[in-house]
């Protein structure tokens, strides 16, 4: 019993390996297809609600940009603020402002 069930698994092992896939239909025009998408998106002929995507994504992109420098030095006065204020037995920011870590080393 344990042959016959061994040489139909056999079997159906070769016919698997033995299939090909037939992608001729999915492969047809691929590069043309793919270049007309990118040239609709380009063009912004996708409708309303991707027009709108369009403009909100390049705002959001734009005011991250913009506001960098901003978010940089807010860092850099915060940094030198507290660590310039720091009391004399702490060692560390994160002490200073969670006030959740001993003051004192392990």
């Amino acid at each position: 019993m344990k042959e016959t069930n061994t040489k139909q698994f056999e079997r159906l092992i070769e016919q698997a390996r033995a299939y090909q896939v037939d992608t001729s239909r999915t492969e047809f025009a691929f590069e043309t297809r793919l270049m007309a998408n990118i040239a609709q998106l380009r063009s912004g002929d996708m409708g309303e609600g991707a027009a709108f995507l369009s403009v909100f994504t390049t705002w959001i992109w734009r005011s991250a940009m913009g506001l960098t420098p901003v978010v940089v030095l807010a860092v850099l006065f915060c940094t030198l603020w507290f660590g310039l204020s720091l009391p004399s037995d702490t060692h560390a920011f994160l002490n200073h402002v969670t006030g959740y870590l001993p003051n004192k080393p392990f």
